[in-house]
């Protein structure tokens, strides 16, 4: 049974939504106040994001990486690769920059390891 997208391929912080990492953002003005912890889109200019937002998300993803070294189980990396992949797949549908091959062949990537690997170093650009 195929699984269904939830993402909408808006940006990376539906990663980080999905992920439970809103205590991560709780100091980022563009975090709801409201008990909930949903993360909302940035204010400030449309589509902008500094690389620095997508540390905490970068950090968790490197740390995965570690416990995969550690205990040489790529199960552990399995949930966060596929949601990798579900999430380059939307944004390659929303994106119709020269990134959109990039996303499309990301989200084709077999390989827990790789696809984390790779994400970490394009997470930053990853949003339309």
């Amino acid at each position: 049974m195929a699984k269904i997208n939830p993402f909408d391929g808006f940006d990376f912080l539906e990663l980080a939504c999905a992920w439970d990492l809103h205590d991560k953002y709780n100091d980022k003005p563009w975090v709801d106040s409201e008990e909930d912890g949903t993360i909302s889109q940035p204010s400030g200019p449309a589509g902008i994001h500094h690389n620095d937002d997508s540390r905490p998300i970068r950090e968790f993803l490197e740390e995965l990486c570690q416990k995969y070294f550690e205990n040489h189980d790529e199960s552990i990396l399995t949930k966060y690769a596929e949601d990798l992949r579900m999430f380059a797949r939307k944004l390659s549908l929303g994106d119709d920059s020269y990134y959109k091959p990039l996303w499309r062949g990301l989200a084709r990537i077999e390989d827990d390891f790789t696809i984390v690997r790779a994400s970490i170093l394009l997470l930053p650009c990853m949003w339309s």
